[in-house]
């Protein structure tokens, strides 16, 4: 009897077909995860590229603010501070210097008074010709906020008040009509409490009623928070001098006078005031003064609100990686000068902060 050949069973059309589904799905699946590790691992590299590009711009950066203290340092006569200094005006010294893999530039902004034409100062700036917020009277608040924001007369004096009502230790209002306390603040869609104390860091101005940022760029450039010394003569500028109760006309005659025969600022024509008690005599050797000009000076010298030099000062470093321009970092750093026993220049960094 003849046995029937075996037959090898066949799958079936739709086995055939789950197969490859499950096939590619797997195939989906792996290539999936290959595309993940791939852009995970891309992260992790891109992560360490900023990471180290972020440390080199930081040396950078960091050799940029010695640079600066080092020279301010090296400056040994305190009895004056004035934009002739090597440290206040040297493009030669800070502009693109080159360390290692980087370059920085120490700069700030720099208006003319006269002419109101804006340009860019190279070197250190200076604190002390800036009105402080913490020890500046209501007035002269007012009267910066007016020139140098746009506000309304009421608007300046309503700020001016905010500003009194944030700083002050109590919690009362310090003008029946204008200022702000808790009331206020603990009414905001995200509520906080009126600090009561000195402002630390000029950036709190943006948590005061009535602040904005518009209105803090316009006034930043002329406000502090560091030191209590007199205003320096020698740097500090219109908007201030008019602050604390100058005409403008007297702040155009001191300007005059520092600025010598070529009228440009940190030049070597330029004229310094070397101490408060001679401002008067020199101002008017110099220009004609009126009486009322004369005494609009004499008092505020008398009330020891001029002086002729600086303890704080501010450094603005803009620092870049030579192979990529495009990474930089902003570094302002607020160096606090001061004398040892021995009698020479030493100091500390009061604050730093990067952006």
């Amino acid at each position: 009897m003849r046995r029937g050949c075996a037959r090898r069973a066949r799958p079936e059309q739709g086995q055939r077909g789950s197969i490859i589904v499950l096939a590619l799905w797997t195939l989906f699946v792996l290539s999936s995860f290959a595309v993940t590790m791939a852009y995970a691992a891309r992260q992790k590299i891109m992560l360490a590229i900023r990471l180290e590009a972020h440390e080199v711009l930081c040396a950078v950066a960091d050799a940029g603010v010695r640079r600066a203290m080092s020279e301010l340092f090296q400056d040994t006569d305190l009895t004056a501070d004035a934009w002739t200094e090597v440290w206040a005006n040297n493009e030669a010294l800070f502009r693109e210097s080159e360390v290692g893999r980087g370059r920085f530039s120490v700069k700030y902004p720099a208006v003319d008074p006269l002419t109101g034409k804006a340009g860019t100062r190279y070197g250190v700036e200076d604190e002390g010709g800036k009105l402080n917020l913490n020890r500046a009277t209501t007035e002269e608040l007012a009267r910066l906020f007016g020139s140098t924001a746009g506000l309304s007369a009421d608007g300046a004096l309503d700020l001016a008040f905010c500003v009194i009502d944030w700083r002050d230790e109590d919690s009362f209002f310090g003008h029946p009509q204008y200022g702000a306390e808790d009331e206020y603040y603990q009414g905001l869609a995200r509520p906080y409490t009126c600090k009561d104390a000195p402002f630390e860091v000029l950036e709190e101005l943006l948590m005061v009623k009535g602040m904005d940022h518009e209105i803090f760029s316009r006034l930043s450039p002329y406000l502090t928070v560091h030191g209590d010394t007199p205003l320096n003569i020698n740097t500090v500028p219109h908007e201030v001098l008019m602050a604390v109760g100058l005409s403008k006309e007297v702040a155009d005659k001191i300007h005059l006078y520092r600025v010598g025969e070529d009228q440009k600022e940190g030049t070597t024509d330029d004229q310094t005031f070397a101490t408060a008690s001679g401002i008067v005599s020199a101002l008017t050797q110099f220009l004609p003064f009126s009486s009322d000009e004369v005494a609009q000076v004499s008092n505020l010298v008398a009330a020891g609100r001029f002086g002729t030099s600086s303890g704080f000062f501010s450094v603005h470093c803009e620092a870049w990686i030579k192979s990529d321009p495009a990474s930089r970092l902003q570094v302002h750093a607020v160096v606090e000068r001061a004398l040892t026993h021995e009698g020479k220049p030493t100091g500390r960094i009061k604050l730093w902060s990067e952006g």
